[in-house]
Protein backbone atom coordinates (compact mmCIF):
# COMPACT_ATOMS: atom_id res chain seq x y z
CA UNK A 1 0.00 0.00 0.00
CA UNK A 2 2.81 2.31 1.03
CA UNK A 3 4.28 1.72 -2.76
CA UNK A 4 1.71 2.33 -4.80
CA UNK A 5 1.27 5.72 -2.50
CA UNK A 6 4.55 6.66 -3.19
CA UNK A 7 4.05 5.80 -6.77
CA UNK A 8 0.93 7.62 -7.15
CA UNK A 9 2.66 10.74 -5.25
CA UNK A 10 5.51 10.21 -7.74
CA UNK A 11 3.22 10.00 -10.95
CA UNK A 12 1.19 12.98 -9.85
CA UNK A 13 4.31 15.26 -9.35
CA UNK A 14 5.69 14.10 -12.88
CA UNK A 15 2.32 15.26 -14.33
CA UNK A 16 1.72 18.24 -12.43
CA UNK A 17 4.82 19.59 -13.37
CA UNK A 18 3.85 20.30 -16.98
CA UNK A 19 0.09 21.52 -16.14
CA UNK A 20 1.48 25.40 -16.45
CA UNK A 21 1.10 27.68 -19.56
CA UNK A 22 4.52 28.79 -19.98
CA UNK A 23 6.24 26.60 -22.65
CA UNK A 24 9.46 25.06 -21.91
CA UNK A 25 12.84 25.93 -24.03
CA UNK A 26 12.74 23.65 -27.31
CA UNK A 27 16.56 24.18 -27.79
CA UNK A 28 17.49 21.26 -26.55
CA UNK A 29 15.46 17.32 -27.09
CA UNK A 30 14.72 17.30 -23.54
CA UNK A 31 13.47 20.46 -23.77
CA UNK A 32 10.99 19.66 -26.47
CA UNK A 33 9.79 16.26 -25.08
CA UNK A 34 9.16 18.11 -22.16
CA UNK A 35 6.94 20.73 -24.03
CA UNK A 36 5.05 17.91 -26.17
CA UNK A 37 4.61 16.58 -22.71
CA UNK A 38 3.02 19.95 -21.23
CA UNK A 39 0.55 20.51 -24.48
CA UNK A 40 -0.67 16.80 -23.87
CA UNK A 41 -1.38 17.13 -20.63
CA UNK A 42 -3.23 20.66 -21.33
CA UNK A 43 -4.80 18.82 -23.80
CA UNK A 44 -5.81 16.20 -21.53
CA UNK A 45 -7.09 18.38 -19.42
CA UNK A 46 -9.21 20.41 -21.92
CA UNK A 47 -10.67 17.08 -23.89
CA UNK A 48 -12.13 16.28 -20.57
CA UNK A 49 -13.42 19.58 -20.16
CA UNK A 50 -14.43 19.10 -23.29
CA UNK A 51 -15.73 15.95 -23.34
CA UNK A 52 -17.65 16.20 -20.22
CA UNK A 53 -19.56 18.64 -21.00
CA UNK A 54 -20.82 17.21 -23.98
CA UNK A 55 -21.64 14.22 -21.54
CA UNK A 56 -23.17 16.57 -19.40
CA UNK A 57 -25.60 17.85 -22.25
CA UNK A 58 -26.53 14.62 -23.32
CA UNK A 59 -26.94 12.96 -19.92
CA UNK A 60 -30.03 15.70 -19.99
CA UNK A 61 -30.92 16.05 -23.31
CA UNK A 62 -31.82 12.07 -24.52
CA UNK A 63 -34.61 11.77 -21.43
CA UNK A 64 -35.65 15.81 -22.46
CA UNK A 65 -36.02 14.39 -26.55
CA UNK A 66 -37.14 10.78 -26.24
CA UNK A 67 -40.34 12.31 -24.08
CA UNK A 68 -40.46 15.46 -26.20
CA UNK A 69 -40.39 13.25 -29.53
CA UNK A 70 -41.20 9.64 -28.63
CA UNK A 71 -39.11 6.80 -29.15
CA UNK A 72 -40.11 6.64 -33.02
CA UNK A 73 -38.97 10.48 -33.75
CA UNK A 74 -35.69 9.85 -31.74
CA UNK A 75 -34.81 6.79 -33.10
CA UNK A 76 -35.30 8.70 -36.59
CA UNK A 77 -32.93 11.08 -35.26
CA UNK A 78 -29.83 8.83 -34.52
CA UNK A 79 -30.41 6.94 -37.75
CA UNK A 80 -29.95 10.51 -39.58
CA UNK A 81 -27.24 11.20 -37.98
CA UNK A 82 -25.18 8.38 -38.31
CA UNK A 83 -25.04 9.55 -41.71
CA UNK A 84 -22.23 11.81 -40.57
CA UNK A 85 -20.39 8.33 -39.53
CA UNK A 86 -21.62 6.86 -43.43
CA UNK A 87 -20.09 10.56 -44.94
CA UNK A 88 -17.00 10.77 -42.81
CA UNK A 89 -15.00 9.45 -45.59
CA UNK A 90 -16.33 11.72 -48.08
CA UNK A 91 -13.23 13.76 -47.28
CA UNK A 92 -11.01 10.82 -48.75
CA UNK A 93 -8.86 11.11 -45.78
CA UNK A 94 -7.59 14.77 -46.09
CA UNK A 95 -8.49 15.70 -42.68
CA UNK A 96 -6.02 13.38 -41.70
CA UNK A 97 -3.61 14.06 -44.44
CA UNK A 98 -3.50 17.38 -43.54
CA UNK A 99 -2.48 16.99 -39.27
CA UNK A 100 0.06 14.77 -40.64
CA UNK A 101 1.52 17.65 -43.43
CA UNK A 102 1.41 20.72 -40.75
CA UNK A 103 2.76 18.57 -38.06
CA UNK A 104 5.45 17.32 -40.39
CA UNK A 105 6.17 21.39 -41.29
CA UNK A 106 6.13 22.11 -37.73
CA UNK A 107 8.93 19.65 -37.04
CA UNK A 108 10.94 21.13 -39.75
CA UNK A 109 9.73 25.30 -39.24
CA UNK A 110 8.58 25.27 -42.76
CA UNK A 111 5.60 27.73 -43.32
CA UNK A 112 5.34 27.53 -47.11
CA UNK A 113 4.25 24.13 -46.84
CA UNK A 114 1.71 24.46 -44.10
CA UNK A 115 0.39 27.21 -46.02
CA UNK A 116 0.25 25.12 -49.16
CA UNK A 117 -1.57 22.01 -47.42
CA UNK A 118 -3.84 24.21 -45.72
CA UNK A 119 -5.23 25.74 -48.87
CA UNK A 120 -4.91 22.78 -50.67
CA UNK A 121 -7.47 21.32 -48.32
CA UNK A 122 -9.46 23.99 -47.58
CA UNK A 123 -10.40 24.56 -51.62
CA UNK A 124 -10.64 20.65 -51.94
CA UNK A 125 -13.07 20.21 -49.08
CA UNK A 126 -15.18 23.05 -50.07
CA UNK A 127 -15.49 21.51 -53.28
CA UNK A 128 -16.27 18.12 -51.64
CA UNK A 129 -18.92 20.31 -49.40
CA UNK A 130 -20.65 21.84 -52.60
CA UNK A 131 -20.50 18.51 -54.55
CA UNK A 132 -22.54 16.98 -51.24
CA UNK A 133 -25.17 20.25 -51.34
CA UNK A 134 -25.60 19.27 -55.05
CA UNK A 135 -26.10 15.56 -54.31
CA UNK A 136 -28.32 16.41 -51.81
CA UNK A 137 -30.51 18.74 -54.49
CA UNK A 138 -30.71 16.98 -56.89
CA UNK A 139 -31.65 13.26 -55.25
CA UNK A 140 -33.79 15.45 -52.21
CA UNK A 141 -37.01 14.95 -54.51
CA UNK A 142 -36.78 11.42 -55.70
CA UNK A 143 -36.05 9.88 -52.24
CA UNK A 144 -38.45 8.37 -50.71
CA UNK A 145 -37.33 9.26 -46.77
CA UNK A 146 -39.92 7.66 -45.07
CA UNK A 147 -39.93 4.32 -46.55
CA UNK A 148 -35.61 4.83 -46.15
CA UNK A 149 -35.80 4.82 -42.64
CA UNK A 150 -39.05 2.36 -42.46
CA UNK A 151 -41.28 5.06 -40.46
CA UNK A 152 -44.94 4.38 -39.71
CA UNK A 153 -46.06 7.44 -38.18
CA UNK A 154 -47.54 10.37 -40.49
CA UNK A 155 -45.69 13.38 -38.60
CA UNK A 156 -42.36 11.04 -38.42
CA UNK A 157 -42.69 10.45 -42.38
CA UNK A 158 -43.43 14.49 -43.07
CA UNK A 159 -40.20 15.00 -41.24
CA UNK A 160 -37.62 12.62 -42.37
CA UNK A 161 -36.86 14.47 -45.53
CA UNK A 162 -36.23 17.64 -43.88
CA UNK A 163 -34.49 16.41 -41.12
CA UNK A 164 -32.18 14.66 -43.06
CA UNK A 165 -31.42 17.57 -45.17
CA UNK A 166 -30.68 19.60 -42.28
CA UNK A 167 -28.30 17.48 -40.85
CA UNK A 168 -26.55 16.66 -44.16
CA UNK A 169 -26.34 20.42 -45.21
CA UNK A 170 -24.99 21.24 -41.56
CA UNK A 171 -22.45 18.26 -42.17
CA UNK A 172 -21.38 19.36 -45.55
CA UNK A 173 -20.73 22.95 -44.26
CA UNK A 174 -18.66 21.68 -41.12
CA UNK A 175 -16.16 19.97 -43.87
CA UNK A 176 -14.25 23.05 -44.66
CA UNK A 177 -14.92 24.58 -41.43
CA UNK A 178 -13.48 21.79 -39.61
CA UNK A 179 -9.52 22.13 -40.78
CA UNK A 180 -9.50 24.66 -37.77
CA UNK A 181 -9.35 21.75 -35.33
CA UNK A 182 -6.80 19.91 -37.79
CA UNK A 183 -4.67 23.14 -37.65
CA UNK A 184 -4.81 23.04 -33.73
CA UNK A 185 -4.12 20.03 -33.26
CA UNK A 186 -1.04 19.98 -35.43
CA UNK A 187 0.93 22.89 -33.82
CA UNK A 188 -0.05 20.78 -30.47
CA UNK A 189 -2.56 23.06 -29.31
CA UNK A 190 -5.32 20.34 -29.12
CA UNK A 191 -6.61 22.37 -25.69
CA UNK A 192 -7.58 25.33 -27.86
CA UNK A 193 -9.42 22.84 -30.22
CA UNK A 194 -11.21 21.36 -26.89
CA UNK A 195 -12.52 24.82 -25.77
CA UNK A 196 -14.10 25.44 -29.11
CA UNK A 197 -15.53 21.63 -29.00
CA UNK A 198 -16.85 22.90 -25.48
CA UNK A 199 -18.58 25.57 -26.46
CA UNK A 200 -19.95 24.55 -29.97
CA UNK A 201 -21.16 21.42 -27.98
CA UNK A 202 -22.90 24.08 -25.19
CA UNK A 203 -24.30 26.30 -27.48
CA UNK A 204 -25.68 23.34 -29.56
CA UNK A 205 -27.48 22.03 -25.99
CA UNK A 206 -28.79 25.80 -25.30
CA UNK A 207 -30.00 25.49 -29.06
CA UNK A 208 -32.18 22.52 -28.41
CA UNK A 209 -33.72 23.30 -25.01
CA UNK A 210 -34.74 26.68 -27.31
CA UNK A 211 -36.36 24.39 -29.76
CA UNK A 212 -38.26 22.26 -27.13
CA UNK A 213 -39.43 25.26 -25.44
CA UNK A 214 -40.89 26.32 -28.39
CA UNK A 215 -41.96 23.31 -29.91
CA UNK A 216 -40.36 23.29 -32.66
CA UNK A 217 -40.27 20.27 -35.26
CA UNK A 218 -37.77 18.14 -35.27
CA UNK A 219 -36.18 19.75 -38.79
CA UNK A 220 -35.48 22.79 -36.41
CA UNK A 221 -34.45 21.05 -33.83
CA UNK A 222 -31.39 18.67 -35.66
CA UNK A 223 -30.63 22.46 -37.42
CA UNK A 224 -30.06 24.10 -34.14
CA UNK A 225 -28.54 21.36 -32.38
CA UNK A 226 -25.83 20.29 -35.58
CA UNK A 227 -25.86 24.01 -36.47
CA UNK A 228 -24.67 25.27 -33.73
CA UNK A 229 -21.56 23.48 -33.15
CA UNK A 230 -20.85 24.17 -37.22
CA UNK A 231 -20.96 28.30 -36.09
CA UNK A 232 -18.09 27.38 -34.11
CA UNK A 233 -15.80 25.85 -35.98
CA UNK A 234 -16.40 28.64 -38.37
CA UNK A 235 -15.82 31.31 -36.08
CA UNK A 236 -13.02 29.37 -34.52
CA UNK A 237 -11.40 29.14 -38.52
CA UNK A 238 -12.01 32.86 -38.55
CA UNK A 239 -9.86 33.63 -35.36
CA UNK A 240 -7.55 30.78 -36.46
CA UNK A 241 -6.51 33.32 -39.89
CA UNK A 242 -7.40 36.30 -38.73
CA UNK A 243 -5.33 36.29 -35.39
CA UNK A 244 -3.50 33.36 -34.62
CA UNK A 245 -1.60 32.38 -37.93
CA UNK A 246 -2.68 34.73 -40.69
CA UNK A 247 -0.14 33.20 -42.73
CA UNK A 248 -2.00 29.79 -43.16
CA UNK A 249 -5.32 31.76 -44.51
CA UNK A 250 -6.26 29.83 -47.90
CA UNK A 251 -5.51 32.09 -50.99
CA UNK A 252 -6.00 30.90 -54.32
CA UNK A 253 -1.69 31.39 -55.14
CA UNK A 254 -1.18 28.97 -52.57
CA UNK A 255 -3.00 26.46 -54.17
CA UNK A 256 -0.99 23.77 -55.35
CA UNK A 257 -1.56 20.47 -57.10
CA UNK A 258 1.27 18.61 -55.45
CA UNK A 259 0.39 19.26 -51.81
CA UNK A 260 -2.96 17.87 -53.14
CA UNK A 261 -1.70 15.04 -54.48
CA UNK A 262 0.38 14.45 -51.10
CA UNK A 263 -2.71 15.04 -48.67
CA UNK A 264 -4.86 12.52 -50.82
CA UNK A 265 -1.84 9.95 -50.90
CA UNK A 266 -1.45 10.23 -47.43
CA UNK A 267 -5.47 10.47 -46.55
CA UNK A 268 -6.17 7.56 -48.86
CA UNK A 269 -4.52 5.61 -46.28
CA UNK A 270 -6.55 6.29 -43.75
CA UNK A 271 -9.43 6.32 -45.48
CA UNK A 272 -9.39 2.40 -44.99
CA UNK A 273 -9.31 3.13 -41.41
CA UNK A 274 -12.52 5.24 -41.73
CA UNK A 275 -14.85 3.03 -43.59
CA UNK A 276 -14.15 0.19 -41.39
CA UNK A 277 -15.27 2.45 -38.41
CA UNK A 278 -18.23 3.58 -40.77
CA UNK A 279 -18.96 -0.07 -40.69
CA UNK A 280 -18.04 -0.96 -37.52
CA UNK A 281 -19.99 2.78 -35.77
CA UNK A 282 -22.54 3.57 -37.98
CA UNK A 283 -24.55 1.04 -39.74
CA UNK A 284 -25.95 -0.72 -37.48
CA UNK A 285 -28.30 1.90 -36.83
CA UNK A 286 -29.33 1.65 -40.51
CA UNK A 287 -29.91 -2.54 -40.13
CA UNK A 288 -31.54 -1.77 -37.09
CA UNK A 289 -34.07 1.06 -38.48
CA UNK A 290 -34.73 -1.09 -41.48
CA UNK A 291 -35.53 -4.41 -39.91
CA UNK A 292 -36.87 -3.18 -36.75
CA UNK A 293 -38.29 0.25 -36.57
CA UNK A 294 -36.86 3.53 -35.66
CA UNK A 295 -38.31 3.05 -32.08
CA UNK A 296 -35.71 -0.22 -31.69
CA UNK A 297 -32.83 2.27 -32.80
CA UNK A 298 -33.67 4.92 -29.74
CA UNK A 299 -33.37 1.90 -27.11
CA UNK A 300 -29.77 0.73 -28.97
CA UNK A 301 -28.05 4.14 -29.37
CA UNK A 302 -28.93 4.88 -25.75
CA UNK A 303 -26.76 1.77 -24.39
CA UNK A 304 -24.61 2.70 -27.16
CA UNK A 305 -24.01 6.21 -26.51
CA UNK A 306 -23.12 4.90 -22.98
CA UNK A 307 -20.65 2.14 -23.82
CA UNK A 308 -19.03 4.79 -26.22
CA UNK A 309 -17.38 6.06 -22.56
CA UNK A 310 -15.18 3.07 -23.17
CA UNK A 311 -13.72 4.35 -25.89
CA UNK A 312 -13.85 8.43 -24.62
CA UNK A 313 -11.10 7.71 -22.12
CA UNK A 314 -8.20 6.21 -24.98
CA UNK A 315 -9.34 8.92 -27.06
CA UNK A 316 -8.81 11.64 -24.81
CA UNK A 317 -4.88 10.37 -24.09
CA UNK A 318 -3.86 9.50 -27.41
CA UNK A 319 -5.34 11.83 -29.49
CA UNK A 320 -3.14 15.42 -28.31
CA UNK A 321 0.19 12.60 -28.49
CA UNK A 322 -0.99 11.75 -32.92
CA UNK A 323 1.16 15.55 -34.11
CA UNK A 324 3.49 15.00 -31.35
CA UNK A 325 4.76 11.93 -32.81
CA UNK A 326 4.68 13.75 -36.41
CA UNK A 327 6.73 16.38 -34.73
CA UNK A 328 9.09 14.43 -33.03
CA UNK A 329 9.63 12.03 -36.16
CA UNK A 330 10.15 15.14 -38.63
CA UNK A 331 12.96 16.36 -35.67
CA UNK A 332 14.43 12.94 -34.93
CA UNK A 333 13.21 12.44 -31.83
CA UNK A 334 12.63 8.36 -31.34
CA UNK A 335 13.92 8.00 -28.21
CA UNK A 336 10.77 10.00 -26.78
CA UNK A 337 8.46 8.52 -29.13
CA UNK A 338 8.98 4.49 -27.91
CA UNK A 339 8.89 5.60 -24.76
CA UNK A 340 5.54 7.35 -24.50
CA UNK A 341 4.20 5.40 -27.19
CA UNK A 342 4.75 2.36 -25.06
CA UNK A 343 3.50 4.19 -21.46
CA UNK A 344 0.24 5.39 -23.34
CA UNK A 345 -0.32 1.87 -24.56
CA UNK A 346 -0.82 0.75 -21.37
CA UNK A 347 -2.60 3.30 -19.52
CA UNK A 348 -5.15 3.72 -21.97
CA UNK A 349 -5.62 -0.07 -22.08
CA UNK A 350 -5.85 0.38 -17.86
CA UNK A 351 -8.88 3.16 -18.31
CA UNK A 352 -10.77 1.35 -20.95
CA UNK A 353 -10.74 -2.21 -18.57
CA UNK A 354 -11.93 -0.06 -15.73
CA UNK A 355 -14.34 1.77 -17.50
CA UNK A 356 -15.89 -0.93 -19.27
CA UNK A 357 -16.32 -3.41 -16.30
CA UNK A 358 -18.07 -0.80 -14.14
CA UNK A 359 -20.49 -0.26 -17.14
CA UNK A 360 -21.05 -4.06 -17.26
CA UNK A 361 -22.22 -3.73 -14.01
CA UNK A 362 -24.29 -0.31 -13.50
CA UNK A 363 -25.83 -0.37 -17.41
CA UNK A 364 -29.33 -2.08 -16.83
CA UNK A 365 -29.84 0.01 -14.22
CA UNK A 366 -28.40 3.16 -15.03
CA UNK A 367 -30.10 3.36 -18.54
CA UNK A 368 -33.71 2.85 -17.09
CA UNK A 369 -33.41 5.53 -14.53
CA UNK A 370 -31.70 7.95 -17.33
CA UNK A 371 -33.99 7.82 -19.44
CA UNK A 372 -37.06 7.66 -16.86
CA UNK A 373 -38.39 4.31 -17.79
CA UNK A 374 -38.83 5.22 -21.89
CA UNK A 375 -36.26 3.09 -22.92
CA UNK A 376 -35.37 -0.43 -20.58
Amino acid sequence: SSDLMHWTSYQWATLSRYVCLRPFDTTSESGRANERHRRAVLAVISSTIARASAIGAAFISVPLTIKYLGTERYGMWMTITSISGILAFSDFGMGNGLLNAVAGASGREDRDCAARSVTSAFFMLAAVAATTLCVLAACYPIVSWGRLLNLRSPIAIAEAGPTAAAFIVCFALNLPFGIAQRIQMAYQETFQSNLWQALGSLAGFFALLCAIHFRAGLPSLVAAFSGAPVLANALNLWVQFKFSRPWLSPRLRFFDWSSSKRLLSTGFAFLSIQVGSCITFSADNFIIARFLGPSEVARYSVGARLFSLINLMPQILFTPLWPAYGEAYARGDMTWIRTTLKRSAFLGLALSVGVGSCLLVVAPWFIGKWTRGYVS
